[in-house]
């Protein structure tokens, strides 16, 4: 019983953990997004802000399952996207976001907050 006690719990930190990195992936996509829209945006304000807004989404189905990612923060490079490396006007964006979430159980990966990143990539039309 107590393996599969620690089996169960394991699954559940897992599914919390993974759960918050999609999150965090998806914020690091909105953040694309807006910096893509904006094209000629060098500041990561409102890329961070972005970023923030989709991870305290208030319209979630079910907000008490949706991890509590703290201390965002997000950056911005422009690469030269490996489509067509010889064509220096066509840029992209790369956003990183991170973010820190606190494990439910804290068993299995300790009891301080864990680092989430996530990236993501557009290019600019």
């Amino acid at each position: 019983m107590p393996i599969l006690a620690l089996l169960v719990l394991g699954i559940i930190e897992f599914g919390w953990l993974f759960n918050g990195w999609i999150a965090m992936r998806s914020a690091a996509r909105e953040g694309a997004r807006v910096a893509v829209a904006l094209k000629e945006l060098e500041e990561t304000g409102y890329i961070t802000e972005a970023v923030q807004k989709h991870l305290s989404n208030p319209d979630s189905i079910l907000p008490a399952l949706t991890p509590n990612i703290e201390n965002v923060a997000a950056s911005l490079d422009h690469p030269i996207l490996p489509n067509n490396p010889n064509n220096p006007k066509e840029y992209g964006v790369t956003v990183t976001a991170t973010g820190e979430i606190k494990p439910l159980i804290g068993f299995f990966v300790g009891s301080d907050n864990f680092v989430l990143t996530g990236q993501a990539s557009m290019r600019i039309e």
